[in-house]
């Protein structure tokens, strides 16, 4: 907010958002992504579970009384605020001057590494353990952010952006085992999803390009 006038001098704060919100509504785009995080999720902590010889149960907590509280402070705490940054301005800019996958690769790195203090302050992690955690983290985040801004081609909208961001915090706060395991896994199911869907999206650009080329 405060490096918007310098950031964009040509465009009111009012005429970014109003831009950013002006697409209609598509529940298909928003029914798939959030069947694709909780799905990512539930199947991540499964695997930690198999990997440490426990039950699902044990892995994860639902407590009715603070289901409002988690949607809150998870709301606040990260997807409200940055995703006006990430998707909203930046994006746009790293895919103009790099190009899709470069673009959203840059981006995703500076996205996971702009959560540096977090690595050392919110886990009690240490040596190799820690080391998994960081590289888990950065795959994870650069893997899911080009899978965020693929759906954002689908439907360009800033509201996206925040969900995604908002349910893949929010999936987290049920689960009570080991975050290194469970992020690990995490980390490998969005890179596998993120190559599937970035190689169908590139190639269905090569063939619109193709199609325009031979008209």
């Amino acid at each position: 907010m405060i490096l918007f006038k310098r950031l964009k001098p040509n465009t009111s704060l009012k005429a970014f958002y109003k831009d950013l919100f002006k697409a209609k509504i598509n529940i298909k785009v928003l029914l798939v992504t959030t069947v694709l995080i909780v799905g990512i999720f539930l199947l991540s902590a499964m695997s930690t579970a198999l990997f440490q010889g426990l039950q699902i149960s044990t892995q994860l907590q639902f407590v009715a009384q603070a289901l409002l509280g988690n949607i809150f402070f998870t709301a606040i705490q990260g997807a409200s605020g940055e995703e006006s940054g990430w998707r909203g301005y930046l994006l746009p800019q790293m895919e103009q001057k790099y190009g899709f996958i470069k673009g959203n690769l840059y981006l995703g790195l500076i996205w996971a590494f702009w959560h540096t203090p977090l690595w050392f302050v919110s886990t009690s992690y240490g040596g190799l353990d820690l080391v998994i955690y960081i590289l888990a983290f950065i795959v994870g985040l650069v893997s899911f952010s080009m899978i965020m801004s693929i759906f954002m081609k689908k439907w360009r909208h800033l509201f996206l952006a925040f969900w995604m961001h908002f349910l893949f915090n929010f999936v987290l706060s049920f689960f009570i085992g080991q975050d290194v395991y469970l992020l690990s896994f995490i980390a490998v199911f969005y890179f596998i999803s993120a190559v599937i869907l970035t190689t169908a999206y590139t190639k269905k650009v090569k063939n619109k390009e193709l199609l325009f080329a031979t008209k």
